[in-house]
């Protein structure tokens, strides 16, 4: 089962994901603050394949940049 991110907040502002993996399958992102600004992603995985809703703040780079290697998006979120 998923996790829902629909109410408060959760920030991963300035976190730093560095190694291991951290996975959100079927979680639901919507109406919360939930936000990755600032955050870095220097190893291991984290994996939103399976995440719904809108994207948090911080987490999909703007234009053509590149996603983060080990940052796995669902392909609704691309810029």
């Amino acid at each position: 089962m998923g996790s829902a991110f629909s109410g408060g907040s959760v920030g991963f502002d300035g976190a730093t994901f560095s190694g291991g993996s951290v996975y959100f399958g079927r979680s639901t992102f919507s109406g919360s603050a939930v936000d990755f600004n600032e955050a870095r992603f220097d190893g291991g995985t984290v994996d939103l394949t399976r995440a719904t809703g809108t994207a948090p703040s911080g987490l999909v780079p703007p234009g053509e940049a590149p996603v983060p290697t080990g940052l796995l998006l669902p392909s609704t979120w691309s810029s």
